[in-house]
C-alpha cells in the first residue's frame, strides 16, 4: 500500500510540474529520474503510519 501511494504522489508531482511550465516534455525523463530518487528516500524513511498521517503529504506540498 505504502508503495501506491507514493506512486501515487510521484505522478501528482509530476502533472503539476508539467502543467506550470516547469519542465517540458523533454525534460521529462530527467525529472522522473530525479523524482525516482526522492521516491525512494521517502520509503526507506518514512514509514505506512506516517504516510497515512499525511506527513509526505506535506512534504511534498512544501517542495511546490
Amino acid at each position: 500500500m505504502k508503495n501506491n501511494i507514493i506512486k501515487a504522489y510521484a505522478v501528482e508531482a509530476m502533472n503539476y510540474l508539467l502543467n506550470m511550465g516547469i519542465i517540458t516534455t523533454d525534460e521529462r525523463e530527467l525529472a522522473m529520474t530525479s523524482l525516482a530518487l526522492e521516491i525512494d528516500f521517502l520509503l526507506k524513511n518514512f514509514n505506512e503510519e506516517e504516510i497515512l498521517e499525511s506527513k509526505v503529504y506535506k512534504s511534498l506540498e512544501l517542495i511546490r
